[in-house]
């Protein structure tokens, strides 16, 4: 027996540990990069609507690929299409920390945005499948929740370095994201067991069966609408907290230590709506979600740093809360052999959704103010418990295993 195969069944032995650890990188370059993201490309002299056409550079590369490589994960593995979208995505930070023109930037976003496809449900469904290999199904929204929260905790670390510490330029956390990300590939390629779903179906026949699912199952349906409007607040949200934090009086480099609160909250959402999920219903768990995402809205129009805060502490409290919720529920009715092509159909139907609204929000706050984006916002909350509300009460089980 190798040491490499030594070394891999030993985080094979773990698998909750091994997860939580494949997914540490995460909080680190979130930390790193989305807390100064918007003002970053502010500095550099894009208008809004051109950050917000950066972004929907992004959005939308993801959502067109997502479903193909959703497919590659299920058919060549999902460690590998994982592993390959992490070294794309740290291609992308790269050109970000290097770049001042427009053009750049969007083949900056175009590259993060063929990882993000990759990587989106790649590893949820290793996941998924090696719990249920266990015998462990229920434990299943619990990792998800326990992973979030150990990924915030090093996010909360590393914006507080950032935010104490660092005095150089924005772009530096870029590079550094990139070469964390990439190392991070390599971590994962070496540490875990490859899985696969039907390997032996063919690409235009692994396509249909995934499609054909997705549109005979009602409930993952309703689960892609609740989608779209989670990524409409989100998107509401990132235009708006950062130049609001600024407005009021704290450094640029000191997003890294307000962006700490959003891996708290987050953090600890995600980890007791996790445990949550045994006791209380799906509809119960997301309508906080979404209740937390209006309080949020609400406090972000007061120009008042502190105010701006506890904002950023409720919305990432629901914004953290709802994933592993959403993840363990949506699994029920989805089988094995196609789990990571239709996470990634969901995610394509979500995010394809909403990249035209990216640079229509960057239009409205141009033309109007951040105010008009928050009710917009506000909007989207009211969306969702809608949506919620017409889901009905029932205790909606699994037909698939």
């Amino acid at each position: 027996m190798t040491l490499t195969t030594r070394y891999r069944q030993f985080w094979m032995s773990k698998i909750g540990i091994t997860y939580m650890v494949s997914n540490i990188h995460l909080g680190i370059t979130l930390a790193l990069t989305e807390s100064v993201e918007t003002v970053y490309l502010l500095g550099r002299g894009f208008a809004f609507v051109q950050v917000g056409m950066i972004w929907s550079t992004l959005l939308v590369t993801t959502a067109l690929l997502d479903f193909p490589t959703g497919n590659m994960a299920d058919k060549l593995g999902r460690r590998n299409v994982y592993c390959v979208g992490l070294l794309a995505s740290a291609v992308g930070y790269l050109i970000y920390s290097l770049s001042y023109e427009y053009h750049f930037f969007l083949a900056g976003a175009f590259c993060i945005g063929v990882g993000n496809a990759q990587v989106s449900g790649s590893l949820g469904a290793w996941l998924i499948d090696e719990k249920k290999k266990r015998g462990e199904d229920s434990k299943v929204a619990k990792t998800f929740g326990d992973t979030k929260l150990a990924v915030s905790a090093a996010g909360i670390v590393a914006g507080f370095l950032v935010g104490s510490f660092y005095t150089g330029p924005l772009s530096g956390l870029f590079f550094l994201s990139g070469s964390i990300t990439a190392l991070a590939a390599v971590w994962v390629w070496l540490s875990l067991r490859e899985n696969y779903g039907e390997s032996r179906m063919k690409w235009v026949d692994f396509q249909k069966t995934t499609v054909n699912h997705f549109f005979r199952e009602k409930m993952l349906l309703m689960a892609s609408l609740i989608m779209v409007l989670i990524f409409s607040c989100y998107t509401v949200f990132v235009f708006v907290y950062q130049p609001a934090a600024v407005a009021s009086g704290i450094r640029e480099q000191q997003l890294g230590t307000l962006f700490s609160l959003y891996l708290i909250s987050s953090g600890v959402g995600s980890f007791i709506f996790g445990r949550l999920s045994s006791r209380l219903s799906f509809r119960v768990l997301m309508g906080l979600s979404f209740t937390g995402f209006g309080c949020g809205f609400v406090l972000f129009s007061v120009c008042n740093i502190y105010v701006i805060a506890l904002g950023l502490v409720v919305f990432s409290f629901g914004f953290g809360g709802y994933l592993p919720v959403f993840l363990a529920w949506t699994s029920k009715f989805i089988p094995s052999e196609i789990r990571s092509s239709t996470m990634s159909l969901m995610s394509t139907v979500g995010r394809g959704s909403v990249f035209l609204l990216q640079p229509a929000i960057g239009k409205m706050i141009d033309l109007f103010s951040a105010k008009a984006a928050l009710t917009l916002g506000e909007c989207f909350v009211i969306g969702g418990i809608v949506v919620l509300l017409l889901m009905g009460g029932e205790n909606h089980e699994s037909q698939v295993v």
